[in-house]
């Protein structure tokens, strides 16, 4: 298992966290992506349900999640979810923070991905909720001077995978894939997803 620091990737739908979770996997983290069914955090509510039926915060149904399981990085919701909650908790951890290129690269990827399972999106409250997480994911890092990078998923490779790889301590060098195109993607999953694309207020 690499190291003994754990990696929390805050980005958003469509900011290629299921590349950096294929990266992490290959870099030799014991990575999970999107993770709610596992951690029993309960999308768009506050609180959720324990093993035993109890109804337990979210947080500290995460918290014990993240503590009691083999894994060491963390992509996806409920990851971004609860970023500040992580950056206190984990102030030694690695945290990733993936975005597109600009806010228009993002509406679209966001449109298209949503109309191929015919859904309409308010893509303009969505935005609005991406850039204001994004702007407290920089501002709260930057507060609590912790290991932070970003990372624009529409960069060259080659970019990406050296800044990972400085970032991370990786030797090797190690490339970034591309999984998890708009035309691949399993429509069952998205039928998962999307209570944490409008659970946010």
């Amino acid at each position: 298992m690499k190291g003994t620091e754990k990696v929390f990737v805050l980005g958003d739908s469509r900011t290629g966290t299921t590349t950096l979770h294929q990266f992490l996997i290959r870099a030799g983290y014991n990575s999970i992506h999107y993770y709610f069914k596992e951690s029993m955090v309960n999308e768009g509510c506050k609180t959720g349900l324990d093993e035993n039926g109890v109804i337990i915060d979210n947080w500290v149904l995460l918290k014990r999640f993240i503590e009691n399981s083999d894994y060491n990085a963390f992509s996806d919701y409920p990851t971004r979810t609860y970023f500040s909650e992580l950056m206190v908790e984990y102030p030694n951890a690695f945290f990733i923070l993936s975005r597109r290129k600009d806010l228009g690269t993002w509406q679209r990827s966001m449109t298209v991905f949503m109309r191929k399972f015919g859904l309409n999106i308010d893509i303009e409250a969505l935005s609005d909720v991406y850039l204001r997480i994004n702007e407290s994911i920089r501002k709260e890092a930057e507060v609590r001077n912790i290991k932070f990078c970003e990372i624009n998923i529409d960069d060259e490779d080659k970019k990406n995978s050296r800044a990972l790889c400085d970032f991370l301590e990786i030797e090797p060098f190690l490339d970034i894939g591309h999984e998890n195109k708009t035309q691949t993607y399993d429509p069952h999953t998205l039928s998962r997803r999307l209570s944490s694309f409008f659970g946010w207020k």
